[in-house]
This record gives structure tokens, sequence and C-alpha cells, in this order.
């Protein structure tokens, strides 16, 4: 039976709060950096919790900071999502109707003026953030923009004496449909 050198140390034992023990295979890339991205996310909190303050200028995983994640028709579909959501809002609270609200939308002219800006701050501090809830963000501005003339549409067939007819459908108020 060969007897271990005394130079090895002994693996950590195992306690209640770490049952494995602390020890971590840690896979490099070519440049014999840690391979974050190759990690399940509970493996790389232990391991930072473990390095301390050393893990601290460790790159984190994903892109980095520096990255293009957003790019002009991004910023263009977010100011489009506001300009939406803001017109709804105002419709709501200001009790005004959406050809007044309608002003609350953001011009070419604005949009040209503001991208940059957004553009620049989206990737300075949403990329982290935007890897990981991408797909539900782009989403979450889908569904508002396809929503939202629906809903200002219902709520303008709703007020009294309206009658409007969409693609196919009719609205028709009860009364109408009790009369007849």
């Amino acid at each position: 039976m060969a007897r271990r050198k005394e130079s090895e140390p002994d693996a950590p034992a195992a306690t209640p709060d770490d049952p494995k023990g602390s020890r971590f295979t840690i896979q490099l890339d070519e440049n014999g950096n840690i391979a974050w991205d190759r990690m399940r996310p509970s493996t790389r909190d232990q391991l930072r919790a473990k390095l301390g303050e050393s893990s601290k200028s460790a790159p984190p995983p994903g892109p980095s900071a520096t990255s293009e994640i957003f790019s002009d028709p991004h910023a263009a579909m977010l100011f489009d999502l506001l300009g939406r959501l803001e017109v709804t809002m105002a419709m709501r609270a200001y009790h005004c109707s959406q050809e007044q609200a309608n002003i609350l939308l953001y011009t070419d002219q604005e949009k040209a003026i503001l991208t940059g800006p957004l553009v620049k701050v989206l990737n300075k501090y949403g990329a982290s953030w935007f890897t990981k809830y991408g797909d539900e963000i782009a989403l979450a501005g889908l569904l508002v923009s396809v929503h939202a003339p629906k809903l200002l549409t219902l709520q303008d067939s709703l007020k009294p004496g309206a009658t409007k007819k969409s693609d196919n459908i009719t609205i028709v108020k009860r009364q109408d449909i009790e009369s007849s």
C-alpha cells in the first residue's frame, strides 16, 4: 500500500456547514485565468466566499463592462416603450384623451439626441443583468407595445356615446343589446 508523502496536505474535513469539505477543482482558460463562465452559480458563489477579498479582483462571469451589448435599436425600443407607458399613465392620472397624452411620445429628433447617452449608460451598468434577463426584458417590451394600443382603444370605447369598429371587433354598448 502506497503511503502519502508528508508534504501533501490533508484534505479539509467535512463539517455540517460544508459537507463536501473545502476542496474545489477549478478549470482555467488558455491564459491561465479562472474560467468563471464554466462554473455553476452555486460553485462560483462558494469559491468567491472562500477566496474572500482576493475574489474581488477576479473578473465576473459574463461580458465585461466594456462590451457593447446595447445599440441604437435597443435604445429606440426603450424610448417607444417608455413613451407608451407615459401616455397610459398620463391618461389615468390626468384624465386626458389619448390624443392629448400622445405629446409625451418621443419624437425621432428626441430619440436621436438621447440615444447616445442612453446606450453608454446601458452598456456601463446594464450588461450583466441584460445577459441574465434579456429575454424577459424583450418580452415585456413587446407585450407593452402590443397591448397598450388595445387598452387605449378599449378605454376610449367605454366612454359614453362611443361606438367604434376595429378590424374584426365591433364594440356595442349593453343598452344597445338590450333594446334590440
